[in-house]
């Protein structure tokens, strides 16, 4: 699929061709420069400035809903650098809105965005709102569903 896009995207002239394939380079360079970070950073800020929601899901699914939400989250306290949970929650949520408003179907970047929210303002309506629409487009997820409850719990 990546080599179709690439293709299309290379215009008729040799070039737009050209152009193509110089950024094509530096775009897979710099992806192969902050792919070696991970191992020595935090992945989950990686992955959601990526917007790899997938990935950043993978993280988080193997938390509890109350560790998730709760001021003391081992998904911030294991952050490297303690500044870096304000900046991960600003990113959550401008990435996700990007996201979202590109693709509203995507129940993880609602999570997250909710997530976003909360690590910012967890009393905030919008917590409970965007875990409910994440569950809206997959009623079946058991950790969606145990997000929720207990965010309506506390």
């Amino acid at each position: 699929m990546r080599e179709q896009i690439i293709s299309e995207a290379g215009g008729s002239s040799e070039r737009e061709k050209w152009i193509t394939d110089w950024n094509t380079t530096i775009i897979d360079h710099n992806l192969e420069a902050a792919e070696s970070t991970v191992e020595f950073g935090y992945p989950l800020f990686f992955y959601v400035l990526y917007g790899d929601f997938q990935s950043s899901m993978e993280i988080v699914r193997q938390y509890t809903p109350s560790q998730i939400f709760s001021e003391d989250s081992p998904l911030i306290t294991e952050i490297p650098a303690c500044d870096l949970a304000k900046e991960l929650s600003v990113q959550l949520n401008r990435v996700t809105a990007s996201a979202i408003e590109v693709e509203p179907e995507l129940p993880d970047g609602w999570l997250l965005r909710g997530w976003g929210i909360y690590m910012q303002e967890p009393n905030s309506p919008l917590v409970t709102e965007y875990l409910e629409r994440a569950l809206l487009m997959n009623p079946e997820d058991t950790f969606l569903q145990s997000c929720l409850e207990f965010l309506k719990q506390r």
